[in-house]
């Protein structure tokens, strides 16, 4: 009895370790890559790993498997030109590791963005040359969403360009800013981080407010003069 319960105790032992080890997550793969082909590396030296590529056009799709491209032993897939995302899994049996994604193009899938605030205006810059612009010509734009800060971004604008100036600001507040690249009028890759600027005003009406706020005794700027316009630290009354 006490035999049989010992063979019992250790089959059960070696079925909690082999369900472990086929619930152990599969690594994903490695150095994915996008040109005028999906490369990658292998996600283990094991064998019997295989390997499923799919895309989207924008992460509002839902993704889609490349054909022939799908339980392959290959590390490369063709895909065809075009503003596509794609991610890669490796498969083994019923575990499927973590997609890993990637962008057609080596500059990222979100825009780099920059502001400027200057006279009542906001001036949007995307600092980095694009790809998508030049392989896409005019099917490609950037997606300019704005707003007062805290309240939704609901103005929308549309460039080809690299900079994009927003007119007819609202002196002293604060606006935020968020840029996605759209490519044959669908949205594509992922949004900017969000940026936000105070709105300065000009320089005439910077001086026009000073005059009024100037101490009668000394020429020099109040408190509030510097919060509105730009003076020196030094000429604080």
């Amino acid at each position: 009895m006490l035999c049989l319960n010992g063979v019992l105790l250790f089959w059960t032992l070696c079925h909690v370790i082999r369900q472990a080890w086929s619930e152990e997550e599969l690594s994903s793969p490695r150095d994915v890559r996008v040109d005028s082909a999906v490369h990658w590396s292998p996600a283990t030296d094991s064998p019997g790993i295989k390997y499923t590529v799919q895309y989207r056009t924008s992460d509002l799709e839902k993704w889609h498997n490349i054909s022939g491209c799908v339980q392959t032993e290959l590390t490369t897939c063709n895909i065809q030109s075009g503003c596509v995302m794609v991610r890669v899994l490796a498969q083994e049996g019923n575990r499927t590791s973590r997609s890993v994604e990637a962008c057609r193009h080596a500059d990222s899938c979100s825009p780099e963005v920059q502001l400027t605030s200057k006279e009542g205006l906001l001036m949007v810059h995307m600092v980095k040359n694009n790809r998508l612009l030049e392989d896409n010509g005019d099917h490609f734009e950037y997606h300019v969403q704005y707003g007062r800060d805290g309240e939704e971004l609901k103005q929308d604008l549309y460039t080809s360009t690299s900079l994009k100036t927003i007119e007819r600001l609202d002196v002293g507040r604060r606006y935020c800013v968020q840029v996605r690249y759209s490519c044959y009028q669908k949205p594509f890759g992922t949004p900017s981080v969000q940026h936000c600027e105070s709105i300065q005003e000009s320089d005439q009406g910077c001086d026009a407010r000073t005059a009024l706020r100037v101490d009668p005794t000394a020429s020099r700027c109040s408190l509030s003069t510097l919060k509105q316009c730009k003076c020196n630290e030094s000429d604080l009354i």
